[in-house]
């Protein structure tokens, strides 16, 4: 998963997700952070940074080679706050 840059380097967290299995009634889930929203490999943190780094009128490119993302990213983020 995409975290924000540390000291200038990007970071990289490697979440190993855990499933649980109800022995009473049978379904399965899985275990949930708040570092990630359900089903995304981008941290809410890089997101919130992407979304203030618009405000600043940086171009696309820019945004996604600071926060090491695609440039297809930073504009659904963009879509997603607008």
């Amino acid at each position: 998963m995409t975290l924000p840059h540390i000291s200038g380097l990007p970071a990289f967290l490697k979440l190993a997700k855990q499933r649980y299995l109800c022995k009473a009634c049978g379904p399965s889930f899985t275990a949930e952070t708040q570092i990630v929203d359900r089903h995304c490999r981008i941290s809410t943190r890089t997101r919130q940074w992407i979304a203030h780094q618009c405000n600043q009128r940086l171009t696309e490119q820019y945004i996604s080679e600071m926060a090491s993302v695609s440039t297809t990213t930073v504009r659904r983020v963009i879509d997603q706050t607008a």
